[in-house]
């Protein structure tokens, strides 16, 4: 009922007050104390359902009026209900009623902090009163906010952007959009560079198992003719009148062709790494739909099974050198 507060009921002309029992007309939308309309059981504002308009609160009542509109938070952009009070995304104040003293001296215009209400409240907090200074206002910015400047009710291949933001978890403002924009077909080619650098391991960064050990491998077989080298090199190191294994001229031809091949794979995992995880990612969300119809367990598991992976990196990346350390300590000590 408090988006009717201060608004006087059309009848009796009193306030109605928070807590009151209210009616409201289904036509224009006009509130009436619910005693009042039992009592004349007609709306008194014929002329608006004649013309097909709606009702609208006073101005002295409308800035205490809650429109049914989304509300949108100044702090990350995230849309948020009507009513809400604060950022379901970041816990920002969505509105205040409060109105600034200006006798208070943290509140002299010439002081340039501002909070969340647009008040200017003073650099710092006046007079040690223990009260807790707002966060600053942020300028709305669709390339720093949790859904990139998507709406969060909005669907992406059928499936709601919130439930994408939880299952990508990491970089939301960067893939939301891109993704919605490769649904609508609005968008060209989308290169991700940390893609390019990392292959194989940014797609076990990102879960995805099976291209990033297809990618790990591939770079594997085209690191070869190096590895062989590195052998070589150790070996006579460890022993200068060891014979050499391999042809050093043929593999520095085959070590610089396959060099460019894998600049080429690079390449390939930027251009291909937003799309396949796209796909993965409306898959993934899909499956789990269906396996977890509590929305609790949904929630859980997009949290779960989505996200990053930065331990199995780490432990992917020691292994990979301690797989080739190994296997060249091997072959040199079989070898000499």
């Amino acid at each position: 009922m408090g988006k009717y507060q201060d608004v006087d009921c059309p009848i009796c002309h009193k306030p109605i007050e928070n807590g009151e029992p209210v009616a409201v007309c289904p036509e224009c939308g006009a509130p009436y104390h619910k005693h009042c309309i039992e009592q004349t059981k007609q709306c008194v504002h014929q002329d608006l359902h004649a013309l097909g308009k709606n009702w609208e609160p006073p101005k002295k009542a409308q800035a205490n009026y809650v429109k049914d509109e989304p509300n949108r938070c100044s702090r990350c952009g995230a849309l948020n209900p009507a009513q809400g009070l604060f950022c379901e995304v970041c816990g920002n104040p969505l509105r205040t009623t409060q109105q600034p003293n200006p006798n208070d001296p943290a509140r002299d215009p010439k002081n340039h902090y501002h909070g969340n209400a647009g008040v200017n409240i003073g650099p710092e907090n006046p007079a040690g009163r223990g009260m807790q200074t707002p966060p600053p206002m942020m300028e709305y910015n669709p390339f720093t906010t949790p859904f990139g400047g998507v709406n969060p009710d909005e669907k992406i291949d059928d499936v709601p952007v919130r439930d994408v933001a939880i299952f990508v978890g990491q970089n939301t403002p960067y893939f939301i959009p891109k993704f919605k924009q490769m649904s609508d077909k609005t968008g060209g080619m989308f290169f991700n560079f940390a893609a390019m650098f990392f292959h194989g391991f940014y797609f076990l960064y990102r879960k995805m198992y099976l291209w990033g050990i297809l990618f790990l491998i591939v770079m594997f077989a085209l690191s070869t003719p190096s590895l062989l080298m590195y052998i070589d090199t150790i070996r006579k190191v460890l022993d200068p009148n060891a014979a050499a294994w391999f042809n050093s001229d043929q593999l520095i031809v085959l070590g610089n062709t396959l060099s460019m091949v894998s600049v080429v794979v690079r390449f390939v995992c930027g251009i291909l790494a937003n799309r396949l995880y796209k796909n993965y990612t409306m898959q993934k969300i899909k499956k789990i739909q269906e396996e977890y119809p509590d929305h609790d367990a949904y929630v859980a598991a997009l949290t779960k099974q989505g996200s990053i992976s930065s331990k199995l990196i780490v432990v992917c990346v020691i292994g990979y050198f301690v797989l080739v350390g190994a296997s060249s300590f091997l072959l040199v000590m079989f070898g000499l």
